[in-house]
Formats: structure tokens, sequence, C-alpha cells
């Protein structure tokens, strides 16, 4: 079997680009010949935000050649009701402490969010295993050790590698962490993160993927062409100003940055006024596509500052003393430093 597996879509009637970004994962689907679409927690940004969207949701989850299989995560906790319709090919699984749905050589058994803490499910989700079939856990969670995408979420169900291994399941496929398509390995268990299939916030960089799994195959991503947020860092020195502006214009030039925020990041110092410099980047980095592009300065300095500073003083007494074949490139070295211990 095919399965397309996705998380945190945070759907929102104020932000139109994650429905769209829904459509594609629904698209995503047909163009690979998926059996089944598993969206592991967080469909909605809010409880509310059903009530909004349930009615386009039903001809996106209708007349398709899939199914879909959707968890409550921490966001929506609340917003699926027994009554509620979203389409005649999208199931909510709700049951607690797991619901479970055998299909064909699957065995999907799912967490809904719950307020247990993980130690307290594991002989009841090793119980649910099924030794003639690929078992699937479906899940929203914090791997413990995982770092880095949470944007404003906190930690909810922290789960153990170890514990995940005692659990016995083939695939682990969960929610919650949004910064990438991530698959770490456990034993004979195989862990995996969707991401976000849109940049919910900034911290989401890179394009949107979701995981195709087949099974008897493997897990491999499939790129979503979806908003994404893009990250250039760059640091500057006095006098390479113009060379780091064109280094950023020659990064993004050939970049696709149709679905793009770009955030520049310049730090170090610099001999111009850093609102002007900052103008500058903007200048020369704009009209390379429809991508909004965003300068920010906070890491970066006047030169002027650090060379009144006693540190750089002391710096240009030893200097003097001492007889260095290239001072100018010594003199970078040290502001490449300063610049770095600053920060």
């Amino acid at each position: 079997m095919r399965i397309i597996h996705t998380a945190d879509v945070h759907l929102s009637p104020e932000h139109p680009g994650r429905m769209e970004a829904l459509e594609q994962v629904v698209d995503l689907c047909e163009q690979e010949d998926a059996d089944l679409l598993l969206i592991t927690g967080d469909l909605f940004d809010a409880n509310v935000d059903l009530e909004d969207l349930k009615t386009d949701l039903r001809p996106l989850f209708s007349e398709n050649s899939f199914q879909t299989l959707v968890i409550p995560g921490n966001h929506d906790k609340s917003a699926f009701r027994q009554e509620d319709y979203f389409g005649e090919d999208l199931e909510v699984l709700q049951d607690k402490p797991y619901s479970q749905k055998i299909i064909e050589d699957l065995n999907i058994v799912a967490v809904p969010y719950t307020n247990k803490a993980f130690p307290e499910l594991v002989e009841t989700l090793s119980e649910a295993l099924e030794e003639d079939k690929e078992n699937i856990l479906m899940i929203h969670c914090t791997l413990a050790g995982a770092t880095g995408g949470f944007g404003e979420e906190s930690e909810y169900l922290p789960v153990k590698p170890s514990e995940l291994v005692q659990t016995g399941y083939d695939y682990v496929l969960a929610g919650h962490i949004h910064s990438s398509a991530t698959r770490k390995t456990f034993g004979n268990t195989v862990f995996a993160y969707s991401g976000s299939p849109v940049s919910i916030s900034s911290n989401e960089t890179g394009k949107r993927e979701a995981w195709l799994l087949e099974t008897g195959e493997g897990l491999e991503t499939k790129e979503l062409d979806t908003e994404y947020y893009l990250r250039e860092k760059k640091e500057v020195l006095p006098g390479e100003e113009d060379e780091v502006t064109e280094e950023i214009r020659q990064d993004l030039k050939d970049k696709d940055l149709d679905k793009a925020s770009v955030i520049v990041e310049v730090e170090g110092f610099t001999e111009e006024k850093v609102e002007e410099f900052s103008e500058e980047v903007q200048d020369r980095v704009e009209g390379l596509g429809p991508a909004d592009v965003d300068v920010e300065v906070l890491g970066l300095e006047s030169a002027s500052s650090v060379m009144d500073s006693e540190i750089y003083r002391e710096f240009r007494r030893k200097m003097e003393e001492k007889d260095f074949g290239n001072p100018d490139l010594v003199e970078k070295k040290f502001l490449r430093g300063l610049s770095r211990y600053e920060r």
C-alpha cells in the first residue's frame, strides 16, 4: 500500500495559504496513487476554526481514490464531534486510549490527544500489534531530544526513543514538530515527522515536504510547492559591504523564490550606517522574484563602535608591537572573532 503522511496544517480562516497547502497534499495523493493519507494532528489551528472550515473540507475529502485518517493534536483536541461530517473519505480516529484500523496488510493504531504520559501507554499500545501485518503508530508528540521548529509550540507528550522501541511498531508517523521532514531509526522502529506542509512561522525554513510510505519499500520525501521561509545568513566586515551584498544577490538569484518569504540576516561590523546598509541589501535583492524580502540587521554594528572600544585599542597596540606579514588579514580575523564573541 502507498501512504502519504502529513501533519500540522493548522487550518485557519486568516491563513488561506494553509488550505491551499492541504489541497496540494490531496493532489499529491492522487499523483502518487496513494491508498491512504494520514494526518497526525493539528489539522486545525484552533478548535473554533472547524466551524468556519468544515464546509470547505467536504468536497476536498469526497470522491477521492484514497481514504484519509486524522487524529486530534494539542491545537484541535476538542474540535471534532461525532456529528461532524468532513466528507465521505475522511475519518477522525479519536477513541481513547487509541483507535485501531486494519486495512489489508496494515495495522494502524492512532493515539489522539491525551493527558496521559507516554510510559502509561507503552504496554497498551504494544498489545495492539498484529504480527502478520506492518504496524504503524499515528501520534502527535515531542520526541525527546528533538530541537527546532517548535514555533510557538510547547512540549507535548514527550516520548523517549527507548519507549518507542518497547512498543514494537515498524513505523511511528508523528506530528507536532513543524521544522522539516525528519526520520530517525531506533532499533527496528522508524520514527518520522512530516513537518508542516506550509510554513506556520519563520522558524520553519526550506521547501516543505510530505512523506510517501510504501509498504515493503520504506519512506521517501515528496516536495510540495507551498509557502515557505528561506533564511540567508551573512557576516560582513568593514570594506566587505559591496562584496557581501552581491553574494546575497547571487545566492538568491538562482533559487526558486515563487512561494518563498526571504529573511536576510546580516551580522558583523560595517563602515556605513547600519540603516543605509540594510537599505542597500534590500534594493539589491528585490526584483529577484515575487518573494517577500525582510532584511534583519540586529547583529550588525557600526565599525566605529568597536574601534572606540578598549579591546580594539589594545589589539592595535599589540599589532604595532609585532611585525605581521599581512596586518589587514590579521585585523579582519580579529574583527570576525570579535563579532562572533559579541553575539
